[in-house]
């Protein structure tokens, strides 16, 4: 683990077993297969070393998801605009006559996600941290 105390001091606490156990168990406890063997990430020196390498695992599999493309989903939207758009909110409509932009309610095709904007802050929060020091090529994906 790593405890930043402030912003020149911090814990590291390293664990008795391997890094490189530790994500075997994980695997076998949860019935994962995210790494493979072979990976780099099994045979790590120590926290830093770590946090370096989950995040350019990390970075690799977000471009490799931009790629392929991100993940897309209708939301629920309402807005008054100048034209129709999706359905016609009627009774709105009725109670407010004197307002000619029509209140619409529909369905936006967005990638603006929680899923998404969760891989966006992951990755501003590995940047502002710090720890990554090593610039890294990431392999072509």
């Amino acid at each position: 683990g790593y405890i930043p105390l402030d912003e020149t001091l911090a814990i590291a606490l390293m664990p008795k077993t391997s890094i490189g156990r530790l994500f075997e168990m994980l695997e076998v406890a949860y019935d994962l297969s995210i790494f493979e063997q072979g990976n780099d990430l099994y045979e790590v020196a120590g926290v830093d070393d770590l946090y370096e390498r989950l995040a350019g695992e990390l970075a690799r599999r977000v471009l490799l998801r931009l790629r392929r493309g991100i993940y897309r989903s209708y939301v629920a939207q309402e807005e008054q605009s100048r034209y129709v758009r999706g359905r016609l909110d009627v009774r709105r409509q009725m109670a407010q006559p004197w307002r000619v932009d029509p209140h619409c309610h529909f369905e936006e095709h967005t990638a603006d996600l929680e899923e998404n904007q969760l891989l966006l802050w992951a990755l501003q929060q590995i940047l502002r941290s710090g720890l990554c020091h090593e610039e890294r090529a990431l392999p072509s994906v």
